[in-house]
């Protein structure tokens, strides 16, 4: 008789002997059943100078979607394919920062900490160029009630200033000297928090420092901005990993990954992934961690490079669906993840790109070309914007170590695997051992027969299964394992 046993959620941390969910979960997106495909990336533009270190697409008033990205000494706009070179000046960046982008009204905002403030109107279009000398230095940009707010500042007076917030003027991004009418001023935080390592706008401000979370609300004059600190002792260690998603903004601490909204603070992988992603993640390059969100699927995504990735690139995704509450992960070698637009175009307008259709960068159906589409998108380790438009990833799952029959060794016969997809290719492996202590080690891969059945006839106390899936499919929903006791009379 068949068993069925559902893929539940990835649990690396769990033991695996009795693992409630599963053990590994490659490639794989989650979904309320079981898994879905993860499609591989796919080059869609030609390439920028070097390393992206940050990039945003912006709309204007119009509804016209810009692209925007920074290396270490330019910045580019794209058109159709094509990176374009919009630099004001030669800039500085730094091998360990990143170029932080914001949109503000017309304005795009661009920050590398080395060099000023940089703008770019794109209602007039031309060359980004200084927002203006009273604006700070800073590493960090975020807006909120029509204020522009920098973080961990410089300026000619004070030098360097981990801990301070400063704002702009009201609805005036060129403004920012300490004025009661304008409404411009600035706020120090605690130093004993350390520096600042983040800042997320919108009705509120919250500011993220290495051990303290701080909220800010308008006020009005004279104070402004009241600031009050949300957390203490708890903060954001890794500045890349700070997104934000409507009113929820997702970061990573020294220790787990979190949620924070209005109403309070939410650890999301202890006990399930923190301790497996702290055991992966090289520490030693927190400056190439990124993240992004994919609205469409319901998904955070974290990209880190791995202890086993060469030169710090990143290779890594950690995979968080915010409305299941469960994790996957992916590999796949980038240098950073985004969310961008869609710029959309006409069939006459797609002759930019290529005159041949089937020549095109992207499948003719691909969201890429229906205008203002949230497309999930990376920077290739050779300076390519791309998609997640290519083939389906190998995908891997491995369950946990079940036991067909408690506190005695099992014959398992076959295993069915329910993977649904026409062009899906599966196979199976086994691995069985009598003890915990026992190494785990699988055997060859098997391909189902005609009926679906994998034949396996492999005896143990304990058996794992892992499904192996490649070509594209649509869910991976678990197996169905007929065993029998042995050892009995």
């Amino acid at each position: 008789m068949m068993k069925a046993m559902e893929f539940g959620e990835w649990l690396p941390d769990q033991p695996p002997v009795g693992n409630p969910g599963v053990i590994i979960a490659k490639n794989v997106i989650p979904f309320a059943k079981g898994y879905k495909q993860l499609s591989d990336i796919s080059a869609y533009s030609g390439a920028i100078t070097a390393r992206c270190q940050g990039a945003i697409s912006a709309q204007d008033a119009d509804g016209v979607v810009a692209d925007f990205c920074g290396d270490v000494s330019k910045l580019y706009k794209l058109t159709d394919v094509t990176w374009g070179d919009v630099s004001g000046a030669t800039y500085t960046t730094s091998t360990d920062e990143r170029w932080k982008f914001l949109q503000f009204g017309q304005n795009v905002l661009a920050t590398n900490w080395t060099d000023s403030i940089q703008t770019y109107d794109m209602s007039v279009g031309g060359t980004f160029g200084d927002l203006d000398a009273s604006a700070p230095r800073c590493k960090y940009l975020a807006s909120a009630r029509n204020f522009v707010f920098a973080g961990y500042t410089y300026d000619a007076s004070d030098g360097n200033m981990p801990s301070r917030i400063r704002w702009s003027a009201l609805n005036d991004a060129t403004s920012w000297a300490a004025s009661v009418t304008t409404q411009a001023d600035w706020q120090d935080l605690p130093d004993e928090n350390g520096p600042v390592t983040g800042v997320t706008g919108g009705e509120f401000i919250t500011v993220f420092q290495e051990r303290a979370i701080t909220r800010g609300d308008y006020v009005g004059v004279p104070a402004i901005w009241s600031f009050s600190e949300i957390s203490t002792n708890l903060g954001c260690s890794v500045p890349g990993s700070i997104i934000k998603q409507g009113a929820t903004t997702y970061f990573l601490s020294s220790e787990d990954f979190y949620s924070t909204t209005a109403s309070g603070i939410k650890p999301l992988g202890a006990q399930r992934v923190a301790k497996w992603f702290y055991q992966n993640y090289n520490q030693t390059y927190p400056h190439r961690v990124t993240a992004a969100v994919d609205p469409i699927n319901s998904l955070v995504i974290w990209s880190f490079p791995s202890k086993a990735s060469a030169s710090a690139t990143p290779d890594t995704l950690i995979i968080y669906n915010w409305v299941l509450d469960r994790w996957t992960y992916a590999e796949i070698s980038h240098d950073i993840i985004y969310r961008s637009l869609s710029k959309g175009y006409t069939l006459e307008g797609l002759d930019a790109l290529s005159t041949n259709l089937d020549t095109l960068p992207l499948s003719l159906d691909s969201r890429a070309y229906s205008g203002g589409q949230v497309l999930l998108s990376v920077f290739t380790t050779d300076f390519k914007l791309a998609f997640f438009t290519g083939s389906a990833l190998a995908a891997q799952i491995d369950t946990g170590d079940f036991s067909p029959q408690a506190g005695r060794q099992a014959l398992v016969q076959r295993v069915r695997p329910v993977v649904e997809g026409s062009t899906a290719v599966v196979t199976v492996q086994h691995a069985g051992r009598d003890v915990a202590t026992e190494t785990v080690t699988f055997g060859s891969a098997i391909s189902p027969t005609a009926t679906g059945n994998t034949p396996i006839r492999q005896k143990a106390r304990y058996h794992r299964i892992r499904v192996n899936v490649t070509g594209g499919f649509d869910f991976i929903q678990g197996i169905e394992v007929e065993a029998k006791a042995l050892g009995t009379r």
